[in-house]
């Protein structure tokens, strides 16, 4: 399931870590700058994704925007034994 994107999920987990990337994407579509970014823990835009079976995948950028990288951000669940 892909994350939603709370105050605290922007500022303790997508602004302060690079995660290899310039941006991540949460529930929505918004594309968050990561520390590796122009501005971190910013919206930047939206960026568009497709549910294919059992994946998630990206749709690609183009013009301006095509230089960019972003990866899904996934949420997990914690499972308390």
């Amino acid at each position: 399931e892909i994350a939603e994107a709370f105050d605290e999920v922007i500022e303790k987990v997508i602004k302060p870590h690079s995660w290899g990337t310039h941006m991540l994407i949460v529930e929505g579509m918004k594309a968050y700058w990561t520390a590796a970014g122009r501005k971190p823990g910013n919206l930047e835009a939206l960026w568009d994704y497709e549910k294919g079976i059992g994946r998630y995948m990206l749709k690609p950028k183009f013009g301006g925007n095509s230089t960019l990288h972003g990866i899904i951000l996934m949420k997990t669940v914690n499972v308390v034994q």
